[in-house]
């Protein structure tokens, strides 16, 4: 049996608002009313200025989980979409794993209902990676774009550079208590998630002009 998309031309906004079983603010149920409240009232504003941010981990997914493992998850992001709602996701990890999480699953998702939605819209999507410092946008369906400006201009200037690396070894040697098993751990999983990027771990071993 093979799972449909149901577009609907009315907005969120003629969804009744619920009843706070909490007005006390005391316990988090009450909280999440309050939020569901305020977006149905606001609901037309936020289309037009602002936008759904979820994190990845924890949040929209769990870790190492994609799309596919929630597909009515992703139907509420599709259906988001095309009632023009702007959506960001922001991730720790890299540009690979992103894609292969929600870029992949929601492109081929989008591709195979097809009938009803307006696939432009996925220009709606905004993705931030590597903690916040690569933005990337959607041109095309399945086509996306780095924006190298935003890149540039959001990176740690030149001048600190060597500052911060500074910082990194004092307090990763003094205060982490790392080993070499440690980082060699480390050295491990960062070849899987940053590809071509090679790593001087020799702080570790004290090197002071690391």
């Amino acid at each position: 049996m093979t799972s449909s998309l149901m577009v609907v031309d009315e907005p969120a906004t003629n969804a009744v608002p619920i009843e706070d079983p909490d007005p006390s603010g005391v316990f988090p149920t009450g909280n999440v009313v309050r939020l569901v409240n305020d977006i149905h009232d606001d609901w037309t504003k936020i289309i037009n200025d602002g936008a759904f941010v979820f994190n990845l981990n924890n949040t929209l997914l769990g870790v190492d989980e994609t799309l596919n493992d929630h597909p009515e998850v992703m139907d509420q992001l599709i259906q988001l979409l095309q009632e023009n709602m702007h959506i960001a996701i922001l991730s720790g990890g890299s540009i690979a794993d992103l894609s292969r999480r929600v870029v992949d699953p929601l492109v081929g998702r989008m591709s195979e209902i097809r009938e009803g939605l307006d696939l432009a819209k996925l220009g709606l999507v905004t993705l931030y990676v590597e903690g916040g410092a690569v933005k990337i946008t959607f041109e095309g369906l399945g086509s996306t774009h780095v924006d190298k400006a935003f890149s540039e201009n959001s990176r740690l200037p030149n001048d600190d550079v060597p500052e911060f690396a500074r910082a990194v070894a004092t307090l990763s040697v003094e205060h982490f208590g790392l080993g070499a098993d440690d980082i060699q751990a480390w050295r491990q999983y960062a070849k899987t998630q940053y590809e071509g990027i090679s790593f001087d771990m020799s702080w570790a071993d004290g090197n002071q002009g690391w």
